[in-house]
């Protein structure tokens, strides 16, 4: 059928609901203003998998009607948080009310007042999975958020250790926790993997993943440092609140040519140093637990070791041939 009229749509009547539940699903904005009870459906559907940012929660920059919206957010699912405009959002949305003016934002300089006129908390009660890109991540733009919780006579003393507001904020936002956390690591700076444990301490997921981009090293740095690929072997988290499975997928920020034997060892010989010494932390964690158990220490039990670890990386069979074999058994 080229195209539908109403006259050869009548014909479909027997699969009408069918067609609706379809588009529902796939277009829900086509959808979304046929009538109140489709625009109940749909709503769900629509906010189900969100990305912050100003324009979704617009419906939040007025004190009246925006129950509605607080509603529509009880059915989101996923939220991903992409860049510097995308935690500025967030944290507004839970930041404190101030009596002066803010500072203004790196994503928006001209931009000075604040969007909400309330503070919003436990906006999405039923959040499974949190998503935070690169950008998110990048410690550079906290100085801004610093700025804004010192220029807060309001804010509690124990909410400024540690430093780290958009993780802090954002909690306040999944009383309950959320299932999943996605990290998009593009650098493995330190400071970048201190947010991620920020994160896990801070919201509290039963799953972490992480997107991990390492740099191969030069012939001189391997040869010089005992640093692992990655800074998996001294950064990959071993615990922290609720865990219970950890997935990380290494790639490498520069394509790896296969062909470059010399290239190829010198991504093979970090990455194995990093197996070995996750392995060898994960191990003394569990027995450090067994001995505080041992003698009645329940000091930080809210921290988990994590049950369940996976570790995807190029080469797999190649690493751990360079693995000896105290490390393949750890």
């Amino acid at each position: 059928m080229a195209s539908v009229t109403p006259s050869n749509f009548t014909f479909l009547h027997p699969v009408h609901h069918l067609i609706l539940e379809e588009l529902i699903a796939s277009a829900p904005l086509s959808v979304l203003t046929l009538c109140s009870s489709v625009h109940r459906r749909t709503l769900p559907v629509l906010y189900a998998d969100i990305n912050s940012s100003p324009a979704v929660f617009k419906g939040l920059q007025s004190n009246e009607g925006c129950e509605r919206t607080v509603e529509a957010f009880k059915s989101t699912k996923t939220i991903r948080v992409r860049d510097f405009t995308s935690i500025d959002t967030l944290y507004s949305l839970s930041g404190p009310e101030r009596e002066q003016p803010p500072a203004p934002s790196p994503s928006s300089p001209g931009n000075n007042t604040h969007p909400y006129p309330r503070r919003y908390v436990n906006l999405f009660p039923n959040l499974e999975r949190l998503e935070l890109g690169f950008p998110a991540l990048q410690t550079t733009y906290h100085e801004y958020l610093e700025v804004l919780e010192s220029s807060n006579p309001a804010v509690e003393e124990d909410e400024t250790r540690p430093l780290n507001f958009l993780a802090r904020r954002l909690s306040k936002q999944l009383p309950n926790g959320v299932k999943e956390i996605v990290f998009h690591l593009d650098n493995d700076r330190v400071d970048y993997w201190y947010e991620v444990d920020q994160h896990l301490l801070f919201q509290r997921p039963r799953e972490a993943v992480i997107l991990l981009k390492g740099t191969v090293k030069t012939a001189d740095e391997v040869a010089r440092s005992n640093a692992t690929f990655g800074r998996i072997g001294e950064e990959v988290p071993t615990e922290w609140p609720n865990a219970e499975r950890l997935t990380v997928f290494v790639d490498t920020d520069e394509p790896l040519d296969r062909s470059d034997s010399e290239q190829v060892q010198r991504y093979v010989v970090p990455m194995s140093k990093a197996l070995a010494k996750y392995a060898q932390g994960l191990a003394w964690r569990v027995n450090l637990g067994q001995e505080k158990r041992a003698l009645g220490d329940e000091e930080d039990v809210e921290m988990r070791l994590v049950d369940h670890v996976q570790i995807h990386m190029p080469l797999v069979g190649r690493v751990l041939e360079e693995m000896t074999e105290d490390g393949r058994k750890q």
